[in-house]
């Protein structure tokens, strides 16, 4: 089971991820980019203590188009790094 090193919640810089095959943390993601279309992109998984978390990784240019839910066809909604940063810190206290 890979699993998420604890620092990395407590403000370091740096993912370390362990798992004995990169194929349980690596894989490709089908996320819709428009009505119409699909797009892969490389993803990763791993858990942080019992929940999972799934790392999606969009190119720069994607920021100003974010993926579409496949819910209800809108933008997925995103958060600014300060919301981040908050919700982390909320959650570790």
């Amino acid at each position: 089971m890979p699993k998420l090193v604890v620092p990395v919640l407590t403000g370091t810089d740096t993912l370390r991820l362990f798992a004995d095959e990169v194929e349980l943390i690596g894989f490709v993601l089908d996320i819709k980019v428009n009505k119409k279309e699909f797009r892969e992109y490389p993803a990763y998984r791993f858990f942080a203590d019992d929940t999972i978390i799934v790392l999606v990784v969009f190119p720069e240019i994607s920021m100003h188009h974010p993926p579409l839910s496949t819910i209800d066809d809108r933008s997925m909604r995103r958060m600014s790094v300060n919301k981040v940063e908050k919700l982390i810190s909320t959650s570790l206290n």
